[in-house]
């Protein structure tokens, strides 16, 4: 027999591992032992770092320029995907500080 703890626990990492995929960005906690696995589980892995910074110092250097779609890592990069690497970054050095 398994331990209720233990399969609960599973089944709330299963749920968040689903909801990121799906695109959602957090999840409300209504026990603060959910806190660590939620923030776990939302926070971007270092290639996503990695992908965002190079997404920001390239359209950064690109709209010096006066472009406002360039290509990083072969895909298309305007300014909603350049606004949401630099969220991305935001929200990451924010959680750093806390």
């Amino acid at each position: 027999m398994r331990a209720r703890g233990s399969c609960s626990h599973h089944a709330f990492a299963r749920a968040l591992e689903r909801s990121r995929r799906g695109g959602f960005q957090g999840r409300c906690c209504v026990h603060p032992d959910q806190i660590a696995p939620v923030n776990e589980a939302y926070m971007p892995g270092a290639e996503e770092v990695a992908s965002a910074q190079r997404i920001v110092a390239a359209f950064g250097e690109a709209e010096k320029r006066g472009a406002a779609a360039i290509q990083v890592d072969g895909q298309m990069i305007d300014y909603p995907i350049a606004h949401r690497a630099q969220k991305l970054l935001d929200a990451v050095a924010k959680f750093k500080r806390q």
